[in-house]
């Protein structure tokens, strides 16, 4: 699966790796892009919570 993403995607899963969880807006201030690109490079992690509180995980094996 890693070899399908691009060099952001990279970054961003290994961010929610090492953290444990990403948000938006996190993503949106260390690669300088908008809302609705960090949104879809999210989308390859799993989404938790609602509102303000959303943040973004790894996905396991079994999810």
């Amino acid at each position: 699966m890693l070899e399908e993403l691009n060099k952001r995607q990279q970054a961003i899963l290994e961010l929610a790796i090492s953290t444990g969880s990403v948000t938006n807006r996190q993503v949106q201030e260390k690669f300088g892009v908008v809302q609705d690109t960090a949104l879809r490079e999210l989308k390859l992690l799993l989404k938790q919570g609602k509102g303000r509180s959303t943040h973004y995980v790894p996905k396991s094996d079994k999810s």
